[in-house]
């Protein structure tokens, strides 16, 4: 829930989707809206075990990021944010699924929420790692403003992690960047 947590998916958690109900749940980054603070939570019976006293440290129960941390979830629920985040969602995956109709170095995309991925691939009937291509499309992502993450075994993924308040309108911005900057990389490096 570290990464996917706090409403990304389109649910508060992103366990909800399976509806397993963890023992343990970490949550740590967007809890507290930017300030240090990562929270254990479980079960009753496991916290139970620890004792009193056993997850103490020097940054234990900062003041300034717990109180960060309930107006971070003030925020969530008063404004729907995981709600709007499905919504977000669906539209730039469905962009993103014409970007993969047009664009033969596509592999794949998909996600939940605002939890997106794309695959890059040199070829469609072998499916050989496009790497090389994902790091020329990341350097021209930066340029033109646009922030990725670059991942995979093969380096050949973007994951894209928006903030959950991003607009249609960068949305679309992003779509168009994207789609320019596949355009130029398949001419580069001579795809479909």
């Amino acid at each position: 829930e570290i990464q996917a947590g706090m409403g990304r998916t389109g649910k508060m958690w992103a366990c909800e989707h399976s509806k397993v109900a963890p023992d343990l749940m970490a949550i740590a980054k967007s809890i507290a809206g930017g300030l240090p603070l990562s929270i254990l939570v479980g079960r009753k019976e496991i916290m139970d075990s620890w004792g009193p006293a056993a997850h103490l440290g020097t940054f234990a129960g900062n003041p300034l990021a717990c109180a960060a941390a309930n107006k971070v979830l003030e925020i969530m629920e008063r404004d729907r944010l995981a709600e709007k985040a499905a919504e977000k969602g669906k539209y730039f995956l469905a962009g993103l699924s014409d970007l993969a109709e047009k664009h033969p170095i596509i592999g794949q995309v998909d996600g939940i929420g605002l939890y997106l991925s794309i695959e890059f691939i040199k070829d469609k009937k072998t499916k050989e790692p496009a790497g090389e291509e994902a790091g020329f499309m990341m350097s021209q992502c930066i340029k033109e403003g646009l922030i990725c993450e670059h991942s995979g075994y093969y380096y050949n993924r973007f994951n894209l992690i928006p903030s959950l308040v991003i607009s249609r309108e960068e949305i679309d911005r992003a779509l168009k960047i994207f789609d320019g900057i596949f355009s130029k990389t398949e001419r580069k490096f001579g795809i479909g």
